[in-house]
């Protein structure tokens, strides 16, 4: 008896846990595996990392005022950017990867400062409270979104802002090629 009560005490215990860690997904998930099959080539094989610290606010985060860039390059040219900036609310993280002039897939990442986090904000893998967004890109649109802690559906505003920084960070680290 104790023992049935211990675990249903730790199903109603780790059912917010469960349902926390559940990502938001939305679009066609097909895309996902070649993506990801893609992006392991890319991360395996790229050489010649390059570096950049910029003043100003390049990812377009409220408060930020300095970006941290690393690329990474493959036949030539930038293959995988990640790039980090801490905004008046936190620490906001985009890693794109790109295969000829298209972009293959984007990950995001904010980890709020604890007196700016929303009561119940889902938390990472650090036990903070963040959200985290997987988009896989075709043509150009969100093919498919995963998402924890902010929803998976992007709005056109913000896939604007994702496809131009992805333009912009590349372009900044291209010239660093040269």
């Amino acid at each position: 008896m104790r023992l049935l009560i211990g675990l249903l005490a730790l199903s109603f215990l780790s059912a917010p846990l469960a349902a926390q860690r559940a990502p938001e997904r939305s679009g066609d998930s097909t895309i996902v595996a070649p993506t990801y099959a893609i992006l392991r080539v890319i991360y395996d094989s790229a050489k010649s990392p390059a570096f950049s610290f910029t003043a100003g606010n390049v990812l377009d985060i409220a408060g930020a005022n300095a970006t941290e860039i690393q690329a990474t390059f493959l036949a030539g040219d930038v293959a995988r950017v990640v790039a980090v900036t801490w905004g008046s609310a936190g620490k906001y993280g985009v890693e794109y990867y790109f295969r000829a002039d298209s972009l293959l897939f984007s990950y995001e990442s904010f980890e709020f400062i604890a007196e700016a986090a929303p009561q119940g904000q889902w938390t990472n893998f650090k036990k903070l409270p963040a959200w985290e967004r997987r988009v896989f890109w075709r043509n150009r649109e969100a093919g498919f979104v995963e998402s924890s802690g902010c929803p998976a559906q992007l709005d056109p505003g913000e896939t604007a802002r994702l496809l131009r920084t992805a333009t912009t960070l590349r372009s900044m680290m291209r010239v660093r090629l040269s």
